[in-house]
């Protein structure tokens, strides 16, 4: 479908297969790839799981574009997703990456109305943005952004961390002082699992403490570059975990 990009542009599909035990190489080998503005198709396969943001790390080294626009395993794109996106970085200067509006879809196909992830909010310099980004105000998944190639060379993926990489992604540009181009436009469809393969790796995450440690790891990775009011915030999500941890370990011990 040479719509999605109007003939504007080209573009490569890299896959990182994170060493699953389901049957996704079979299904990547056996798709037909028709449309002739993928420049080309890069299938990497990890010897062992490495988690996600060590993935997309590998991924984007592999890459040749000018521009990066993450996908997650469980997340769908609109049919315009990266011509929006790329028209909004093609015609805008002092910004390196811009972000859209993101759908939410439950298991039966059905969209949630007004449970759309990206909040409607324009801060403005980088101490308003992290600040809402902390508090809750503004969530921004990866699978709705588009960055220049050059980003990458601020390490905005944390390799030790196996959880919260959308939530890190965004603290690590906010620090750095990258504030998104916003568009209106709907890029992006999170499918949101009540059961399954999301919802059991989070639940695991809180389970076994990665989430506590990721946040712990993350957290000393930016401290210095936070201010007082920012540090408690993130302060607040550990607490917030760990709490949460608690809460579910004497739920499983009840039942």
């Amino acid at each position: 479908d040479r719509q999605i990009t109007n003939g504007s542009f080209t573009f490569e599909v890299i896959i990182v297969e994170d060493n699953s035990n389901d049957k996704s190489v079979e299904l990547i080998q056996k798709f037909e790839w028709e449309n002739s503005d993928i420049r080309r198709i890069h299938f990497l396969k990890n010897d062992k799981n490495l988690g996600v943001s060590a993935s997309y790390t590998m991924g984007y080294r592999e890459s040749v574009g000018r521009y990066i626009a993450p996908l997650d395993a469980d997340d769908l794109l609109t049919r315009f997703s990266l011509l929006f996106r790329f028209r909004a970085l093609e015609e805008t200067s002092g910004k390196n990456w811009v972000t859209g509006q993101q759908l939410v879809m439950q298991d039966n196909g059905k969209f949630v109305a007004g449970k759309e992830f990206n909040k409607r909010s324009t801060p403005h310099n980088k101490m308003d943005f992290l600040t809402q980004h902390l508090n809750g105000q503004l969530y921004i998944p990866a699978s709705s952004t588009m960055l220049r190639k050059e980003l990458l060379s601020k390490n905005l993926w944390i390799n030790e961390m196996t959880s919260s990489q959308d939530f890190a992604l965004i603290v690590m540009l906010g620090v750095a002082g990258e504030i998104p181009k916003y568009i209106d436009d709907y890029v992006a469809i999170y499918r949101y699992h009540m059961e399954g393969s999301t919802s059991s790796l989070y639940q695991n995450s809180i389970r076994d403490g990665r989430k506590i440690r990721d946040f712990q790891v993350l957290y000393s990775r930016v401290r210095d570059g936070l201010t007082k009011e920012q540090r408690i915030l993130f302060e607040n999500w550990i607490k917030k975990w760990e709490e949460t941890r608690t809460e579910y370990l004497a739920s499983q011990v009840t039942n």
